[in-house]
């Protein structure tokens, strides 16, 4: 392979790269289900935070990214409980719809919602 021809190769595969993370920087600010007004989801520096409106516990923790398309991003949030110990939750399968929409699915049993961007 010629030294053009490498460095050729070594920039789209970079470029490609650089694009990888793009879907985990989308996921950043607070989004509300759409079918439950108050459920919101708080993305901030590698963590999350699941709250409710009807008296539900709210839940945060740090999380992984595993898979990261650009348009598409699998996670796999670990759930922090109040005696110090943790919880490895479900992974969650999120779409971005547009740039203000996404849906999260539980990648196990398929539950989840759609969420609007409110910040």
């Amino acid at each position: 392979m010629t030294s053009r021809r490498l460095a050729s190769s070594l920039l789209v595969g970079l470029l490609a790269l650089a694009g990888c993370k793009e879907g985990a920087k989308r996921l950043e600010g607070t989004w509300e289900r759409t079918d439950n007004p108050g459920q919101t989801l708080r993305f901030e520096s590698g963590r999350m935070h699941h709250s409710y409106p009807h008296g539900g516990k709210p839940i945060e923790g740090p999380y992984e990214v595993l898979e990261d398309g650009g348009d598409s991003v699998v996670i796999e949030p670990t759930i922090e409980l109040g005696d110090g110990k943790q919880l490895r939750a479900d992974r969650q399968q999120i779409e971005f719809v547009d740039a203000d929409t996404l849906t999260m699915k539980n990648v196990k049993n398929g539950s989840g919602g759609t969420y609007q961007r409110k910040s």
